[in-house]
């Protein structure tokens, strides 16, 4: 019947013959049923009346009401609430509204493709009168009387779930995190949530999806002391050296959702940040120094900030920072390193030797001349450098050093450089078991060998889950470096059947 009482409600909004009491429960009226309805179909004939009803400058409490009406109607209309705004916002200018707050928080919401439609609420409405009546009546069709209650949050066994004792493994670790999920699926106001934590115990990938919705329903009822320690404990859990990047990439994630939903966690940039780089999730800490460049405009965040874009291939944000840091700040001195985020190795290269003109060899400039001139694979250049290096005593640059030395080797096919420069590479060396197994190989070890590439696996086990989780170009070099070690296994496996020409 909604053809027949809908242009009858909308009659009653003209405010030069309706009394402002009728308007102001019609506009109740509307807004219940645009809740309730979809009314697509006179969607014009509903916001050009309330734009009109805002023309005429009426009582705050209609203009409110209004407003409201507006909102609940973009929620319903989505883009095509588009083509009203422009409309709307004239309207608003021109009579001196102040900004609605859910007004402009919806606006931002729908123009970012974040603003949820609204689920029609099919409940039996009911004209304001006689109250006692309808609370006799007892519950509106299609409901239960108890079944979609709210539960009240039970804060101590919640409490008793986020408590972090330190665990000895990633398993202890991730069984913390199920536990508590568990608890606060368990615990959650919302009926659906409820209902899924019997399943979700015993599904874990079930538990991680809906780790956030289950978190943010129990805090928002959470008072704000218990709020405050739930932070405290995922902040002590994430200082722990030890924790899994699972686990700090869940907190990210937590901030991500409650930051969409505009409920902004109360953890400090500068730690979300940290958590970000610790787990390898370039693309969030880039946010996140973002937006703590915009906050406090410290230009020491410079070089991270073209750092992280040069990481994730945003080689034009890049070379832009650059460009505004040298356009705003022109007394900021520019660091060789700038160019080595940018890639520029000429440049970085050229800065570098008129250091060591002036100043004479030092660590800094020789390292840096390494790196440069390894990027421009100018081996005639690097072989009498390492040579300098390794004829003398500096222990600290022949640390620094050996990798680039090993990969040059490589590059250069000499297995005797090769080892030597193994010898020197550090035990928690990235690289170490790759360059083991290709020796071993070499050596026909096969046995080593099949061990060494079992290391390597294990050790870029953890970067290549947080890389491909933010997307296949961010893991694109551990997913290289899979390949490698599985090319080695095949020529191991080549190289062990020499007469079987069938196998090879």
């Amino acid at each position: 019947y909604l053809f027949l009482v809908m242009p009858r409600l909308i009659t009653l909004l003209d405010i030069a013959i309706t009394p402002i009491a009728v308007v102001e429960a019609t506009l109740k009226c509307i807004a219940s049923i645009v809740g309730a309805v979809n009314c697509s179909s006179f969607s014009s004939r509903i916001v050009l009346t309330l734009v009109r009803l805002l023309q005429c400058s009426p009582p705050l409490e209609l203009q409110t009401a209004a407003i409201d009406v507006l909102c609940t109607m973009m929620e319903q209309l989505q883009d095509e609430f588009v083509l009203f705004m422009p409309t709307i916002k004239l309207v608003m200018s021109k009579r001196g509204i102040d900004e609605h707050a859910q007004y402009e928080r919806y606006s931002r919401l729908l123009f970012s493709g974040r603003l949820v439609p609204k689920e029609l609420q099919r409940t039996q409405l009911r004209i304001q009168g006689d109250t006692t009546q309808a609370a006799a009546a007892g519950p509106a069709l299609g409901h239960s009387s108890d079944g979609l209650a709210k539960q009240e949050v039970g804060i101590m066994q919640l409490r008793r779930a986020w408590t972090s004792k330190p665990q000895k493994s990633k398993d202890g670790w991730m069984r913390w995190l199920h536990a508590f999920t568990y608890e606060l699926l368990e615990q959650s106001p919302s009926p659906a949530l409820r209902a899924c934590s019997s399943l979700a115990k015993k599904h874990s990938p079930l538990s991680k999806e809906l780790f956030n919705a289950a978190f943010v329903s129990c805090w928002t009822v959470l008072p704000g002391q218990y709020q405050q320690e739930i932070i405290a404990s995922l902040q002590s859990v994430a200082s722990n050296l030890d924790v899994p990047a699972d686990i700090l990439q869940t907190i990210l994630g937590l901030a991500g959702f409650m930051e969409r939903d505009e409920k902004q966690i109360p953890i400090d940039l500068k730690r979300l940040g940290d958590y970000a780089g610790r787990c390898h999730a370039l693309a969030k800490e880039l946010h996140y120094k973002e937006a703590e460049w915009t906050l406090e405009k410290n230009y020491d965040t410079i070089e991270k900030l073209i750092e992280l874009n040069q990481n994730l291939d945003l080689q034009d944000s890049a070379i832009g920072m650059l460009e505004y840091v040298r356009k705003e700040r022109p007394d900021v001195q520019e660091s060789v390193v700038w160019y080595q985020r940018l890639q520029q190795w000429d440049k970085a290269l050229e800065i570098y030797q008129e250091q060591e003109a002036e100043r004479g060899p030092s660590f800094v400039t020789t390292r840096g001349q390494i790196g440069c001139l390894f990027e421009l694979s100018d081996w005639e250049a690097l072989v009498p450098i390492f040579e300098r290096i390794w004829s003398g005593n500096d222990q600290k640059l022949q640390l620094a050093s050996a990798s680039i030395g090993m990969s040059m080797a490589w590059a250069m096919g000499d297995i005797d450089r090769m080892e030597f420069y193994l010898s020197t590479l550090p035990n928690k060396s990235r690289d170490k078991s790759f360059c083991k197994a290709l020796l071993a190989v070499y050596r026909n070890n096969f046995e080593d060998a099949a061990k060494f590439i079992s290391n390597a696996r294990e050790e870029m086990e953890a970067n290549l889950s947080s890389h491909i989780t933010e997307s296949y170009s961010r893991g694109y070099s551990q997913v290289f470096m899979c390949q490698m070690l599985t090319e080695l296994e095949e020529v191991v496996m080549y190289k062990m059947a020499p007469d079987d020409r069938e196998r090879q």
